[in-house]
C-alpha cells in the first residue's frame, strides 16, 4: 500500500456499526427514556410494546431477574428469568429471551460486543429490588444443584451395601471443571457432557451429594468464591455435615466424601468417620 493510500485510510472517520445493528449505548447522563428506547430496540418487541423496567433480585448471576414490558393496551407484562446469567452471557441472550417470552421479544442476531452492551444497559436501568439472606441464597443454589443432578437410587451407604455404592460411584467418575464450564455456557441441556449425582439411599432415603461435585458446581456454574473450609461451613449451617466413607476389600479401596443433606440423622453420631470392611 503506497503512502497516498495510507494517508487516505488514516484520515477516514471511524466506521459506524453495520446497518441494521444496534446503535452505540446512550451517554451515561442520557435521559432514562433514551436508555429504555435503546433496550426496547435491542429486545425487538412487536409494535406498540415498550420497555418499562429491569428488576434484579440480587447481584449474582445465579439470582433471578425480571424484564417488564408495557403493552399497547397500557398494561404491563413481567418475564421472569431464573438466572441473570441467561441475559449476561453472550451465548445465552438471544435464545433465552426468545424462549422465556414465547417469541414476543425477538432479539435479532447480535455481535458479542452488542450482547454485552445489552447487559450494561439493563444493569444501568434496573435496580436490585431484593437482597437474599446468605443462607436462603445458598439453599437456592443447593436446590438448583439438585435440579441439574442425576438421581441415583440403586444403592445404599448402609452396611453391607456401602462397598457396592462406593464402587459404583467411583466407576461413574466425577463432575469436573470442564463439565461445569460447559453447563454454565450452554443453554441446551442435551449438550451437557456430564451431570453431578445425588444419591437417594435405597434403604434410608437419605440424600447424599459428593463434596467435590458440589464444590465444582458452585465455583464454576454459580460463580461462588469458595476458600478453604467455606463450603463445609455453609453446609454445616444448613444442617448438612461432611462425612467420609471408605471400604477396604483387599487391594480394592473405594472411598468418597459426602454431604448428608438435612433431616438425615447421623448413624454413627460422628461428623466425620471412616469405615473399613
Amino acid at each position: 500500500m503506497d503512502r497516498e493510500a495510507l494517508a487516505k485510510l488514516r484520515d477516514e472517520p471511524a466506521k459506524a456499526r453495520p446497518k441494521g445493528s444496534l446503535p452505540h449505548l446512550p451517554a451515561r447522563d442520557a435521559p432514562l427514556s433514551d436508555w429504555r428506547e435503546w433496550v426496547r430496540r435491542a429486545l425487538n418487541p412487536p409494535e406498540g410494546y415498550t420497555f418499562d423496567n429491569f428488576e434484579r433480585h440480587g447481584r449474582r448471576l445465579s439470582d433471578p431477574a425480571y424484564i417488564v414490558m408495557g403493552t399497547p393496551a397500557g398494561g404491563i407484562v413481567r418475564y421472569r428469568f431464573p438466572e441473570q446469567r441467561a441475559l449476561a452471557k453472550p451465548t445465552n441472550l438471544r435464545s433465552s429471551v426468545v424462549s422465556i417470552t414465547d417469541g414476543l421479544l425477538r432479539v435479532g442476531p447480535l455481535t458479542a460486543p452488542e450482547t454485552s452492551d445489552v447487559w450494561v444497559a439493563l444493569c444501568s436501568i434496573g435496580a436490585v429490588v431484593a437482597q437474599q439472606d446468605e443462607v436462603e441464597e445458598f439453599l437456592d443454589h443447593l436446590d438448583a444443584f439438585k435440579g441439574v443432578a442425576e438421581p441415583e437410587t440403586r444403592y445404599t451407604l448402609e452396611q453391607p451395601g456401602r462397598y457396592d455404592a462406593l464402587l459404583a460411584l467411583q466407576a461413574r467418575g466425577l463432575f469436573e471443571r470442564r463439565h461445569a464450564l460447559l453447563m454454565a455456557s450452554e443453554v441446551d441441556e442435551s449438550k451437557w457432557s456430564k451431570r453431578p449425582v445425588v444419591l437417594f439411599d435405597r434403604d434410608t432415603r437419605r440424600q447424599w451429594v459428593r463434596v467435590p461435585e458440589l464444590a465444582t458446581y458452585l465455583r464454576h456454574v454459580v460463580g461462588l468464591p469458595l476458600g478453604h473450609g467455606v463450603l463445609d461451613g455453609l453446609m454445616s449451617e444448613v444442617g448438612a455435615p461432611r462425612i467420609r466413607y471408605e471400604v477396604r476389600n483387599g487391594s480394592v479401596h473405594p472411598h468418597s466424601s459426602f454431604y448428608r443433606l438435612a433431616q438425615s440423622p447421623d448413624p454413627s453420631g460422628s461428623p466425620d468417620f471412616t469405615h473399613e470392611k
